[in-house]
């Protein structure tokens, strides 16, 4: 298997057809790079919280 530091960020070309590979591709990207859990909601997630949340966390570590 591959070294997952050489692993590309899929693109999304638009097309409806290729959402779903895209999607698939995404999420995987996601687990390997250690923030699949951001990109993890549904339509009762409170997206403005979760960002709210992520920008403390950043603060709390001394990251801008």
């Amino acid at each position: 298997m591959g070294d997952a530091s050489t692993i590309k960020l899929p693109t999304f070309d638009g097309k409806e057809e290729s959402f779903i590979i895209w999607r698939t591709r995404s999420r995987a990207y996601a687990l390997m790079k250690g923030f699949a859990e951001a990109m993890s909601y549904d339509d009762n997630t409170d997206v403005l919280a979760n960002f709210a949340s992520a920008d403390a966390a950043i603060k709390e570590t001394g990251r801008k």
